[in-house]
């Protein structure tokens, strides 16, 4: 498989010497392992009929093409988990500072909608034009809610 573009002057020239290209413009893999090449884009899949999930599409049945795209996936994860591109849970969780954040930030909207519920079975709710009390609460608090 070609990754990038490969000059050639005729059609027999594009299979000599393609896999010790000095450019790294072929890819080559034996049982499973890459001899030569870089894989990118163009390689595994960028649309084009060339491209390796295409082949094994084409090449193979549906169970043996999704164990191997399957390996490529693990293989690609491994990869990056190796060379400092991880993250767990921890990364995506709030730290507490956050979470103490968002709990004061919800608990005073709490208050005001509470307070605005009071308001309105006082019956000093202010309208908001166009519309009676009922729907002026509503629009109040959801308005309330969104800012927090």
């Amino acid at each position: 498989l070609g990754e990038s573009q490969y000059d050639k002057k005729s059609d027999t020239d594009l299979y000599k010497g393609r896999c010790m290209c000095p450019h790294d413009n072929f890819v080559c893999i034996r049982n499973s392992e890459l001899m030569c090449g870089a894989l990118g884009k163009a390689t595994l899949g960028d649309g084009n009929k060339n491209s390796l999930f295409y082949t094994l599409i084409r090449d193979c049945d549906a169970e043996t093409a999704a164990d191997r795209m399957t390996r490529i996936a693990k293989l690609c994860s491994r990869w990056i988990g190796l060379h400092g591109f991880t993250f767990g849970l921890e990364d995506v969780m709030p730290t507490p500072s956050i979470l103490a954040a968002k709990r004061e930030v919800m608990n005073s909207a709490h208050n005001t909608c509470e307070e605005l519920i009071q308001s309105y079975k006082e019956g000093r709710l202010e309208r908001v034009p166009g519309c009676d009390l009922e729907l002026s609460l509503e629009q109040l608090m959801g308005k309330e809610l969104d800012e927090a």
